[in-house]
């Protein structure tokens, strides 16, 4: 297979392992990434080989969203808005679900705003124990709205989770049926290589033709409509005057001190959960 820039591979029989790679920045999410991960799935839909993937972060968390840097020049530009507009071709959420090949997100650590994106779109999330996943976007910086998350786990916790703004702990998301499975962090992979040792089994054309199945009963109901209002009202939902004073901030002092300054009248990062919790491996 190809390398790329800013994801990792590694095959391990019908399983490949997709890891975000950029560590050093918590694998917040940049265009460059974007497209590789874009390429890698559409790579991996062509293998006869490769019958299922796990998408994992490497470091010390899943993803934790955008790269807020990169997206500042964008966001104040006001470009981000005609992007659902001239979009070429489907971002990687999208991708995920459309291709035949299951797809298992290992996530641990913070799950920041794409992360969760990112997560939602695969076909079943195991989480590590004391992960957090983050609608924080919600208080400056974004839209904040997943528009499948309320066919998942319904409209009230939807909105509590959305409109305040805060984040929400992979156990409690266990129990609203959003995540299939929590796991201590020491055996994440291994469960996640598990259940995908077990899809691997099963005849390649039943798990395509039962996951296009089930793709479609949610179609029916509206998924993939809702998927597209859902690009179209995150570019929308930028532009504030919040949005626009956040990320003069951020490119000026700095994204902690931007940070810091938008979650001050909500108690302060730690009050809002968005910290993962302390857990022994």
């Amino acid at each position: 297979m190809k390398t790329f820039e800013t994801i990792a591979l590694e095959r391990e029989g019908p399983i490949l392992w997709l890891s975000l790679n950029r560590p050093e920045r918590r694998n917040a999410m940049t265009f460059q990434m974007h497209e590789d991960l874009e390429d890698a799935l559409q790579e991996a839909e062509e293998s006869n080989e490769i019958l299922v993937i796990i998408l994992k972060g490497n470091g010390k968390c899943f993803c934790a969203g955008h790269d807020l840097y990169e997206v500042a020049d964008d966001y104040l530009s006001g470009k981000f808005v005609m992007r659902p507009i001239k979009r070429a071709r489907p971002p990687p959420h999208d991708v995920i679900r459309e291709i035949s090949k299951p797809v298992i997100a290992a996530v641990h650590g913070f799950v920041g705003p794409m992360g969760v994106h990112l997560a939602v779109a695969c076909d079943l999330i195991i989480a590590a124990e004391g992960t957090v996943l983050s609608f924080e976007q919600m208080r400056a910086g974004g839209a904040g709205c997943n528009p499948l998350i309320p066919l998942m786990i319904g409209e009230k916790k939807t909105k509590e989770w959305q409109l305040l703004g805060k984040a929400m702990e992979a156990e409690e998301l266990e129990r609203r049926g959003l995540i299939n499975k929590v796991v201590a962090p020491a055996d994440l992979l291994a469960a996640a290589r598990e259940w995908a040792s077990e899809i691997a089994t099963m005849p390649p054309q039943n798990v395509a033709a039962n996951k296009a199945a089930i793709n479609m009963v949610m179609n029916v109901i509206g998924a993939r409509t809702l998927r597209e209002i859902g690009h179209v009202y995150g570019s929308l939902g930028h532009g504030s005057a919040f949005d626009k004073a956040f990320f003069s901030m951020a490119k000026e002092q700095g994204l902690k001190a931007a940070l810091a300054e938008r979650d001050k009248t909500h108690g302060g990062r730690e009050a809002s959960g968005f910290n993962a919790r302390k857990t022994k491996a």
